[in-house]
C-alpha cells in the first residue's frame, strides 16, 4: 500500500479530533463516560465537515476515472 498525501492527511484530522476530545475532557474534568463517547461524536463530526468541506480538494484532487463503472 502506498501512503499518500490524502492518507496522512485523513489520519492528522483524525489524531485532531482524539486531542480535541481529549483536551476539553481533560480541561473541564469530565469523568461520565457517555458524556466523553458524545463529546468525541461532536468533534469527529465537526472534523469531519471541516475536512470534506475545507481540505479535500487540497489533498485529493478529484479523479477523471469515469470509465470505471
Amino acid at each position: 500500500m502506498q501512503i499518500t498525501s490524502a492518507n496522512v492527511a485523513v489520519l492528522l484530522y483524525n489524531y485532531g479530533v482524539v486531542l480535541s476530545a481529549a483536551y476539553i475532557t481533560m480541561a473541564y474534568g469530565i469523568d461520565d463516560r457517555m458524556t466523553i463517547l458524545v463529546l468525541g461524536f461532536v468533534f469527529a463530526v465537526f472534523w469531519t465537515v471541516y475536512f470534506q468541506f475545507s481540505m479535500i480538494d487540497k489533498v485529493a484532487p478529484a479523479s477523471n476515472d469515469e470509465d470505471e463503472d
